[in-house]
């Protein structure tokens, strides 16, 4: 479902019960970009921190422009979890929808 500045009253509860009501959230940002290009590039051989430096550096650069937030539920059926809810909402200003 996207949330938009239109529906976001009428959709806030139904988030709320779906995040209530889920086993887990997953929370995911679109930005404006991927990475810098600085010299400091990802290297296959940087440790796990040094990764999370370089890419947490690189996503200050850039904007949030969406929101993504998937809520899931365990299915005995598929013997997994399975999405219970897709939510997006814009956060780039330019989107009066």
């Amino acid at each position: 479902m996207e949330v938009t500045n239109q529906n976001f009253e009428e959709a806030l509860p139904l988030v709320m019960n779906a995040v209530s009501a889920c086993s887990f959230v997953a929370m995911d940002l679109e930005l404006t970009g991927l990475h810098t290009g600085s010299v400091d590039a990802i290297d296959m051989l940087d440790d796990s921190q040094e990764r999370y430096s370089k890419l947490a550096d690189s996503a200050r650069s850039f904007l949030p422009i969406q929101f993504g937030l998937s809520c899931f539920v365990w299915s005995d059926e598929l013997s997994g979890y399975v999405t219970y809810y897709d939510y997006t909402m814009q956060l780039d200003g330019v989107s009066e929808r």
